[in-house]
């Protein structure tokens, strides 16, 4: 196994460089294009090499959870006959069909799921429900306030990650109500642990709090105040 060693810095790294997940992770990340190397090698760094899934969404937690597109499906009733109708898709079904197909059909030993959020995120100027949050965002961004923009990223990826343990505690339970004489060890689901993390734009990594106070983030004018 390839052993890691982390710069002297203090910079405060993530946990897992003490212990690595040992079975196969499904990991949620943005789009970013100036990341995508980093990523790679943060996952490298790990011992990961071939054993993780990687699924990508603007805003990695906030596209996964809160985003939604617009589309048009055909319906048939008997008052309008066929006609077509526009509906809300939800990122978030296409991320569970991932993890669901992952785990259920090609049966990988998925125990751990990464959230890597990153600094100065795109998708955190344009895809929150609030504009204002939007513009406080990008404006923290040119700022250079990591701990305001951090916040953010705490909020929608904890809130992500209480969805996908919602999803996993009911799939465990439907396999143990499914397969009552099974052990627990045999059950896919059971025991997969969300991590929250935030990657700067150097590449390097740290863990992200759990549980967190779900507060919203100190306004812009606030924060200028601020020392």
């Amino acid at each position: 196994m390839t052993v890691y060693h982390l710069p002297n810095s203090d910079f405060p790294y993530t946990k897992l460089y003490e212990k690595p997940p040992q079975k196969n992770v499904l990991l949620l990340s943005c789009m970013d294009i100036r990341l995508l190397d980093n990523t790679a090698k943060f996952m490298d760094e790990l011992n990961l090499q071939n054993r993780y899934d990687h699924v990508i969404f603007a805003g990695a937690g906030l596209g996964a959870g809160k985003v939604e597109s617009k589309g048009e499906v055909e319906v048939e009733c008997e008052k309008e006959g066929k006609h077509k109708r526009t509906v809300d898709f939800k990122w978030s079904y296409v991320f569970f069909d991932h993890l669901s197909t992952a785990i259920t059909k090609l049966k990988r030993e998925i125990k751990d799921i990464f959230i890597l959020e990153h600094l100065d995120c795109g998708a955190y100027k344009y895809f929150q429900k609030n504009s204002q949050d939007n513009t406080d965002y990008e404006q923290f961004s040119y700022d250079r306030r990591l701990d305001r923009l951090e916040h953010y990223h705490e909020i929608m990826a904890n809130e992500f990650a209480d969805e996908i343990d919602k999803y996993c505690k009911q799939k465990a339970d439907k396999y143990a109500k499914a397969n009552p004489d099974a052990k627990k060890s045999d059950n896919p689901w059971d025991g997969i642990k969300v991590h929250c993390l935030i990657m700067d734009l150097t590449g390097r990594v740290k863990d992200l709090p759990r549980p967190t106070i779900r507060t919203k983030p100190t306004k812009l004018k606030k924060a200028k105040n601020q020392v």
